[in-house]
Order: structure tokens, then C-alpha cells, then sequence
């Protein structure tokens, strides 16, 4: 599978080529479209990540004065700590919107018997009507 790498320092194109080989995808900003399983290498917010088959963040401990800044390929080995692999998952909560309750995942909720709320009882499908109107 081909990796795509998701940055916008041409130091850290630099410095994968030397990890992981050159001449993968590179692109400086991500789309949840783009990432859709995956293998993902770079800088992601997590609802991006667990798009992802698989997503491995470059860690980059920066001083506050290059916050913000092009980065060399030396700047990058110089603060880039080992490159850790996530497999993330996502777990949509039901949250009841009446009283705010948090009943489980979304697939626990639908494999419940009934859909009443823990805290307060409420049927979700009333809740969801009140919640949506």
C-alpha cells in the first residue's frame, strides 16, 4: 500500500524519504476523503486520524521560535522523536439530548433492549424528535 504523507514542511518529505522511501503521496492538507483507509504517515486532528486504516504520527517536540516555520530536514531529526503507528477507532456516543446522560456507543445503545435512556428514562426516539425539532 502506498503511503501518504500529510505535511506541509518539504523537511519532513525530506526526512521520510530517508525513513521510509521516496515517492509516495504528499499532500499539505487532508480531507477525511483523502485519508479513508489509508496508511497515513504525518500531522492529523484525531477525527481525521480515525479515518485512517492506519496512521503513523511523526512527533516534532518544537521550541516556540519555530512553531509556525518552514522546517530543514535537519530541524526535523534534530526534534522528531521515533514515529509511533495508531489504529484508532471511533465510538460515536448516545448521548441523551434531554438530560445529557451518556448511555454507551451507539452500537451498545442498538443492541440494548429498548432504547430508554439510563438516567432520566426517556424513549430515544422521543428524545431524538425533541432533540431534532
Amino acid at each position: 500500500m502506498q503511503i501518504l504523507i500529510v505535511t506541509r514542511h518539504h523537511g519532513l518529505v525530506e526526512f521520510l524519504a530517508r525513513y521510509i522511501g521516496s515517492g509516495h503521496e504528499v499532500v499539505a492538507h487532508a480531507t477525511a476523503d483523502k485519508v479513508k483507509g489509508r496508511d497515513v504517515w504525518g500531522v492529523l486532528p484525531l477525527h481525521l486520524a480515525a479515518e485512517c486504516g492506519r496512521f503513523t504520527e511523526v512527533p516534532l517536540d518544537l521550541p516556540q521560535d519555530l512553531r509556525g516555520k518552514e522546517l530543514t530536514c535537519e530541524q526535523v531529526e534534530r526534534y522528531c522523536s521515533k514515529p509511533v503507528t495508531y489504529e484508532i477507532v471511533r465510538h460515536i456516543h448516545d448521548i441523551c439530548s434531554y438530560c445529557g446522560a451518556d448511555n454507551g456507543t451507539e452500537d451498545q445503545a442498538n443492541r440494548r433492549q429498548g432504547f430508554d435512556c439510563f438516567e432520566c428514562g426517556s424513549v430515544r426516539s422521543d428524545v431524538n424528535t425533541l432533540f431534532f425539532s
